[in-house]
């Protein structure tokens, strides 16, 4: 299942350099796509792929809820355009 993750972030310095920390060690049954930041780092877009929606959210959640709201929305495959092959 793909998961869009938008990310509204409150201390960008913190929250990318975690990121790029945590890229590199997912967990088993999650895969990063696509990565988005805007011009000064304050928000974000993700696209994500994992088993769940859940999966993806403790993932995230536990790297980066204590400097950057997220929200998530399982995506629509068979009306998106552009997904991963």
């Amino acid at each position: 299942m793909y998961v869009l993750c938008n990310h509204t972030v409150r201390k960008p310095r913190e929250f990318w350099e975690r990121t790029a920390q945590a890229l590199p060690n997912l967990p088993d049954g999650i895969r990063i796509h696509n990565v988005y930041p805007n011009a000064d780092g304050s928000r974000g877009v993700c696209l994500w792929e994992g088993d769940s929606m859940e999966h993806v959210r403790a993932f995230v959640d536990g790297a980066t809820a204590d400097v950057s709201d997220n929200d998530y929305f399982a995506v629509r495959a068979d009306q998106a355009r552009g997904l991963p092959q």
